[in-house]
């Protein structure tokens, strides 16, 4: 059930996501007819960014509480309190007359948000630790074919409806997303507070070394998590430029693609969280690191793709071995936790993440402007290696005990 809802509001919240450059561009044009001049049409490119990182921003700004404020209250509380926050921001961007109503909303919408977070520790917490690559990974795949399923819908009820109501149906989806929490999840009892020093390893495979000194590497994970992020939001503004620009596809060419690296990533992702659940903490980073090199030699060979053919079977590639990267460090991480502070661990790993994506997506828009958008691959390559590096030193810390 829980993977449902995530599914659900994950789709939901896609139904309009993708399409607010186009309705900005829309709102623009009528308001840059006002004399008044209120928004002037040559700030489309950076109202399109603003519209994805102001969500990223505020949900970087508000993850660490509403994470630590979970570990006293109870995570499902917190999952009903960010349904009902998307719900809310999505009836206000219904609502919105003008692109500084909705970057505004979209800021309120990233603050108010936190869904996955308190899911993925209330999942975790249900499980009692076990097996918990395997929920992280379910997880994710929901979050990607929700993700594939809500633009698809979205973009076929655009034809009819208008797009007000994309996002009025989204605040009902996410009302009954909270209702299914309150009456289809099973009730927890929230854990008494505890020393940060207390952790569980019981369920850890490996050296017992490894595994209390695990907890000591986490900001490095942490950090490899969020340049992990940046590298793949790189291509976030620059996908439709390169596909139809450089590669000269078509746009079901361009949604094939898309879709194959969801595909890839959904087919791999039970494979790698079943291998990964077998290692030692310090095994798992070595697994981890070998897929990051493998990430960015295939970025760097993409930069060189000029095939449809060939650039869909990399794209394929990618979501595969991305499917062994997230998932399984963020179930890591949450392994080295104790059941009062996962909340708290897991809210800062989201945070950092969101301030990533944020520079992530930034940086790809500066690299567009910057006339670098055919060797962009590159860049992402670049990026995936610098991942490695805190990972490096995490594996080798655990190493020495």
């Amino acid at each position: 059930m829980l993977i449902a809802i995530q599914w659900i509001s994950m789709g939901a919240m896609e139904l309009s996501n993708p399409f607010w450059p186009l309705v900005l561009q829309e709102m623009m044009g009528d308001v840059s007819s006002d004399p008044a001049g209120r928004f002037p049409a040559s700030w489309s490119a950076l109202a399109s960014t603003g519209v994805y990182v102001l969500p990223m921003l505020g949900m970087a700004m508000s993850s660490v509480w509403w994470g630590r404020l979970g570990d006293r209250c109870g995570h499902r509380w917190m999952m009903v309190r960010a349904l009902l926050g998307l719900g809310l921001s999505q009836l206000g961007l219904a609502m919105a007359a003008s692109p500084s109503e909705v970057l505004v909303w979209r800021f309120v919408q990233g603050l108010l948000a936190g869904f996955i977070a308190p899911a993925q520790a209330y999942g975790a917490q249900l499980l009692q630790g076990q097996r918990p690559h395997l929920l992280f990974a379910a997880l994710q795949m929901a979050t990607n074919l929700g993700s594939v399923a809500g633009a698809l819908l979205g973009g076929l009820l655009w034809q009819w409806l208008p797009f007000a109501s994309l996002n009025a149906l989204a605040a009902v989806l996410c009302a009954f997303c909270a209702w299914a929490v309150i009456h289809l999840l099973p009730r927890q009892t929230p854990h008494p507070a505890r020393s940060p020093a207390l952790q569980t390893h019981e369920s850890i495979p490996g050296n017992p070394d490894q595994s209390k000194s695990a907890h000591h590497v986490l900001p490095c994970v942490m950090a490899a998590l969020g340049l992990l992020v940046l590298a793949r939001l790189l291509m976030q503004m620059p996908w439709s430029l390169y596909t139809h620009g450089i590669l000269q596809m078509t746009s079901p060419q361009i949604g094939m693609a898309y879709s194959l690296m969801a595909a890839g990533f959904c087919c791999a992702a039970l494979g790698w969280a079943h291998w990964a659940q077998r290692l030692s903490p310090a095994n798992t980073l070595g697994l981890q690191i070998a897929l990051i090199v493998g990430l960015a030699c295939l970025a760097c060979a993409i930069a060189s793709v000029r095939s449809v053919w060939l650039f869909w079977a990399t794209q394929l590639a990618m979501g595969a071995l991305l499917a062994g990267t997230t998932p399984v460090l963020t179930a890591w991480i949450s392994r080295q936790c104790s059941d009062d502070q996962r909340g708290q661990v897991l809210g800062c790993s989201q945070s950092i993440s969101q301030w990533c994506s944020a520079v992530g997506v930034c940086a790809g828009g500066a690299l567009v402007h910057g006339g670098w958008l055919s060797s962009i691959y590159l860049w992402m390559g670049g990026a995936f290696a610098l991942a490695a590096l805190p990972l490096t030193v995490a594996y080798t810390q655990i190493r020495r005990g």
